[in-house]
């Protein structure tokens, strides 16, 4: 399989080294990846036209985007909300991006409101294509419901949309295995895979994200012997993204832990 697999800069660029973006110029060279998938951080708003410039200038190669997720969170006025999701859609285009990934629902009140979830996600659709972006909705956590159901409706909604299948966030919901069933993989709906890890019960909050550190891809509970057979039985051919975060203490980039967590996927699709 001939995959293109990247590296999400969410991996090594954040509040420790002050969300620095040249940190993708200065080590990107290094990691054996075949671009980033660039997160976008509410510190970077006055400084947009600078990324930008600095990521064009060095021929960074940046396929897909992260929009900001501070922006997804359900509490924000609506015409705040969608004037800055233009603004994530400019950058992406600006920088060359073809595919923008979203988290359609976030906190304080998650899915406690699906059907405005499902409305939003028509608009955010809309102006994804007006950027010439393809739109992937990610089946992150859910509070109430369950991310595949999400995804499914949205699917079912909207045939044309894109889906993002993140490993962590399935297995937290103890549903990789289901979603990997799923006949959203059949209708072409997921384009792109987050690859990350979890070792947990069934949404054991205390165990996920931040609140238990980042294991990396293959040191957990993830069953990815099965995740990846899958992937080459229905002959996936789109793409992926190492998500799961090596920052380390001092300055710098932990190119050495990054370099092993992409072998370790390019592995398992070979």
């Amino acid at each position: 399989m001939n995959n293109k697999i990247y590296c999400s800069t969410g991996t090594f660029i954040g509040r420790k080294n002050e969300r620095n973006h040249r940190l993708v110029i200065e080590y990107g060279s290094k990691l054996n990846c075949d671009g980033f998938e660039i997160n976008i951080f509410e510190d970077w708003y006055n400084n947009l036209d600078t990324v930008i410039n600095d990521y064009k200038t060095n021929a960074i190669i940046c396929p897909v985007i992260h929009a900001d997720r501070a922006i997804m969170a359900d509490n924000i006025e609506e015409e705040k909300y969608f004037e800055l999701w233009k603004l994530n859609c400019n950058f992406g285009a600006a920088i060359g991006a073809s595919k923008i990934v979203v988290h359609a629902w976030g906190l304080p009140n998650s899915d406690k409101n699906p059907e405005i979830i499902y409305e939003r996600c028509a608009k955010l659709l809309e102006t994804a294509n007006n950027h010439n972006l393809d739109l992937l909705v990610e089946n992150i956590v859910c509070q109430y419901g369950s991310p595949l159901e999400h995804i499914e409706k949205l699917a079912h909604l909207y045939p044309e949309i894109g889906l993002v299948i993140d490993t962590c966030q399935a297995q937290f919901h103890a549903e990789l295995e289901k979603t990997c069933q799923s006949p959203i993989w059949k209708n072409g709906n997921v384009r792109h895979i987050h690859i990350s890890e979890y070792i947990g019960g069934y949404k054991e909050w205390a165990a996920f994200g931040y609140n238990a550190g980042f294991p990396q891809p293959g040191k957990g509970d993830i069953n990815y012997e099965m995740f990846f057979k899958h992937l080459k039985d229905i002959n996936y051919t789109n793409t992926l993204t190492l998500e799961a975060p090596s920052i380390p203490q001092e300055e710098g980039v932990d190119v050495a832990t990054l370099n092993e967590c992409l072998d370790f996927v390019r592995d398992g699709l070979n």
